[in-house]
């Protein structure tokens, strides 16, 4: 594994412990935490109009409606809805980024934010990291 792709494979095993699978180009842990599934890939992709690196993809079991995929899916390049809209994954550098986006996801779907509101929401709060503050939707799932 990369350089990149290590870091984060370690991160998630010291959290989370070994992983369930290894497999040519990622790790994989199922039902740890409160994700039904994380991968870490092998190497540092990008999502295109995102411009974040996406080696690391964390799903939780999460009933998105037929009308909001869409929407939650247009928020962000990092968000995938599975095709029975039961799974919502995101995909990014870090687990705080993809508890943010999945916060955001869940405000979309239940009618608080839009998908532009949640977007200006996602660096609004990465841009708070950046200068040292929290904010608790990058520690966790607030909605479950």
């Amino acid at each position: 594994m990369s350089d990149w792709s290590n870091l984060t494979v370690n991160a998630m095993i010291d959290k989370y412990g070994p992983p369930t699978r290894v497999e040519t180009d990622r790790l994989v842990w199922e039902n740890r935490g409160p994700w039904k599934r994380i991968v870490v890939r092998d190497g540092l992709g990008f999502l295109e109009n995102d411009r974040v690196s996406s080696n690391l993809e964390q799903t939780i079991v999460y009933a998105v409606p037929p009308g909001k995929r869409d929407e939650v899916e247009s928020f962000s390049l990092g968000l995938s809805v599975s095709s029975d809209g039961a799974e919502l994954s995101a995909r990014s550098t870090d687990e705080e980024r993809n508890f943010l986006m999945l916060n955001l996801a869940d405000d979309v779907v239940n009618g608080r934010l839009s998908p532009e509101g949640a977007r200006v929401g996602y660096f609004h709060a990465l841009q708070l990291a950046q200068s040292g503050k929290s904010t608790p939707s990058m520690h966790a799932l607030l909605f479950r």
